[in-house]
Formats: C-alpha cells, sequence, structure tokens
C-alpha cells in the first residue's frame, strides 16, 4: 500500500486490537495493547505506561478549542513504532501508528491542510469572543474603528 491508500481500520483481534501502522511508504496493521488496556479517560496514562510521551498537540492552540471539531496529538516513544497520531473529534478518538519520523512527518503532512483550516476558524472562534474589558469582539471593534455597525 502507499500513502494514497486509506489506512487500514483499527480491528478486533484475538490477542487485542490492530491499528494501522505506515512503515517504510506502506500501510499495515499493528497490534497495540492499549486500546485493550484503557478507556478514554485512562488513555493518557496507558500510553505512558507503554513509554510514549506527549510530543506536540493542537489542543490549546486557540481560546475557542471546544468550538474546534477536531485536534490532532503526536506521542512518541523510543522504541518502534516510535509515534502515534491520535485524532481527536467531538464525540471519539482514533489512533494510527508510524514506524519512525519520516513516516510520522508524511501522515502528519497529510493532515495538514485540516490543521492550517483549524488553525484559521479558531482564529476566528476568538476574534468573536467578547473582551471582558471592553464587552466586545475584536471584530465588533474593528468594525466600529472603521465606522461601521
Amino acid at each position: 500500500m502507499t500513502m494514497m491508500q486509506p489506512a487500514p481500520a483499527a480491528a478486533d483481534t484475538e490477542a487485542g486490537i490492530s491499528v494501522p501502522l505506515f512503515k517504510d511508504g506502506a500501510w499495515t496493521t499493528f497490534r497495540f495493547d492499549a486500546h485493550t488496556q484503557a478507556q478514554e479517560e485512562e488513555w493518557d496514562k496507558a500510553l505512558k505506561a507503554l513509554g510514549f510521551e506527549l510530543w506536540m498537540s493542537t489542543d490549546g492552540m486557540t481560546g475557542c478549542l471546544d468550538a474546534l471539531p477536531l485536534s490532532l496529538r503526536l506521542w512518541a516513544r523510543s522504541e518502534a513504532p516510535r509515534f502515534l497520531v491520535e485524532v481527536n473529534t467531538l464525540d471519539a478518538f482514533d489512533h494510527v501508528l508510524a514506524h519512525d519520523l519520516p513516516a510520522a512527518m508524511e501522515v502528519l503532512a497529510r493532515w495538514a491542510p485540516v490543521i492550517q483550516s483549524l488553525a484559521v476558524a479558531g482564529l476566528i472562534g476568538d476574534a468573536n469572543q467578547v473582551d471582558n474589558h471592553e464587552h466586545r469582539t475584536l471584530i465588533g471593534l474593528v468594525r466600529q474603528i472603521l465606522g461601521q455597525h
């Protein structure tokens, strides 16, 4: 498989859950015990127990994070597969693994347009939030300066 082909979906197996793994330019699956060990609220603990540390996150990218429909977190560890990309939506989360840094960069490059759109949407959301001191939104203030009501 190539990066152009969709990643295989996570599947239950007798020994745990297999999640998509990107390695050497191809998708395969990898049995990943964290899925069987943790509920959603314990996910961070399960990843840390497997040696992962949070490396990068879009969480907190903007002040109106709760309004954004998606966030990504990249976890890293020293043993292969080295990276886990966590995709969080409003209702669920899912994961793909990347064997090494070049594979992680390739997976993240596919998400770049989505992250860029989220950043813009977040900035627009931030501009529409009411300033606590002036009780106006940034957009309302700009309209007042420009003489538009």
